[in-house]
């Protein structure tokens, strides 16, 4: 019951942390109107959060691994939750720009700690399922950030981002005593922890460099999507209402398609799906940036369930490549997968302001065939097996490590 509740706990905050995740794509709009910025500047935005929120937490899972300290995980929920709050309240580009990297390192602080953690509170039996499940609650609350942000904004405006920095507080306090009780689990997995991972075995960095190549890209398209949608919708005349919405339907879908990927992966194989659900974003992603308006509802729900498939699968192969390194190996893939990804927004961006969003966001397509080939060409090891007994026994080894 203890494990229980405190993974309910690190998930809740989870929650919290990603909500805060999702708030600025949908404040786009307003700053391109009242401080008269372009497309390309706000890619460079979000690059800045991006590099802030990704590129960082291989350092911060180092030092979570030596500084284990059971207030932390609030306190850095609260930190972002005080740096978003603040969007509303910028004055110029440059603060802007200065707020998202905060808000970004409060981010990418928490992961690490609060993977780790999610980990060590359950059996070793059910360390896939809790990690499933941590992964979607995070998941969903960066899908109901810009639905959130809507809200705030269309009762109270800019300054409306304030209520962030509220709802983090409460989340930040609801968290604090069972957070006592996770460091005593801490306590005792530690060294048990240590034995584990001293089990380490050769790296393959060269394939591992073809998978992170793979989920740069994915990242790339997904990114790009979730930015300038907002600004896009809002120039051909929709409320922010509708665009908010429809973000947030992307987003739900894609941690369904997390869920969906990992057990299709279980049945077929992994590079069955990594493959495969490269191939239906294809026609899905072309649908969705040549055709908008209220059937974007539709081929952006379906683009979304199909395009984040192969997070889970990405990260096992990160971990089955960097054996006995798995804090490692997820903060290789989560944080320079990640951030390389987002190395692309600016310059899609200016594409868009020279040739318009449906072309500009169509050349992803191109993004998108190119991983498909990549994944193509890693061995179907790496992604992992079709399920069955002793591949199940190799997948719990590989997770323990």
């Amino acid at each position: 019951m203890l494990r229980n509740k405190s993974l309910i706990v690190l998930m809740s905050g989870h929650f919290f942390n990603d909500i805060l995740v999702g708030v600025l794509p949908v404040l786009f709009p307003s700053f391109k109107s009242e401080f008269g910025l372009s497309n390309a500047e706000l890619g460079l935005i979000a690059l800045a959060y991006a590099v802030s929120s990704s590129l960082t937490q291989p350092l911060f899972g180092y030092i979570s691994d030596i500084f284990r300290r059971w207030w932390l995980t609030p306190l850095l929920v609260l930190w972002s939750g005080c740096w978003v709050g603040l969007y509303g309240f910028a004055s110029s580009y440059a603060q802007i720009f200065v707020v998202a990297i905060l808000a970004g390192l409060g981010s990418a602080a928490f992961h690490p700690l609060g993977a780790t953690n999610a980990v060590r509170v359950v059996g070793e039996k059910r360390r896939n399922t809790s990690m499933s499940l941590y992964t979607v609650a995070g998941s969903t609350g960066f899908a109901l950030g810009p639905l959130v942000t809507v809200i705030l904004i269309g009762q109270f405006g800019l300054y409306g981002t304030l209520g962030f920095t509220v709802m983090s507080a409460v989340a930040a306090a609801f968290m604090v005593p069972e957070m006592r009780r996770i460091k005593a689990i801490d306590d005792r997995t530690v060294e048990r922890s240590a034995i584990s991972t001293a089990d380490q075995g050769p790296a393959e960095w060269g394939m591992l460099t073809r998978v992170i190549i793979s989920v740069m890209l994915r990242s790339m398209t997904m990114m790009a999507i979730l930015q300038f949608t907002p600004v896009w919708f809002d120039e051909l005349g929709y409320s922010s209402t509708f665009y908010g919405a429809l973000v947030t339907v992307i987003m739900l879908m894609a941690a369904a398609g997390i869920m969906a990927g990992g057990w299709f992966a279980d049945r077929i194989g992994g590079k069955a799906v990594v493959v495969g659900s490269i191939a239906m974003t294809l026609p899905l992603l072309l649908i969705y940036t040549q055709l908008p308006g209220t059937s974007s509802f539709v081929s952006g729900a379906a683009f979304g369930l199909t395009s984040d498939a192969s997070i889970a699968i990405s990260l096992l192969a990160a971990q089955r490549l960097l054996p006995g390194r798995t804090g490692l190996a997820s903060s290789t893939i989560l944080g320079i997968g990640f951030v390389s990804g987002g190395l692309g927004v600016p310059v899609i961006g200016g594409i868009i302001d020279s040739v318009g969003y449906e072309t500009g966001l169509g050349l992803l397509v191109l993004v998108n065939l190119a991983a498909m080939l990549l994944a193509s060409t890693i061995p179907a090891r790496v992604w992992g097996l079709r399920s069955n007994r002793a591949a199940t026994i190799g997948a719990d080894r590989t997770v323990e490590a």
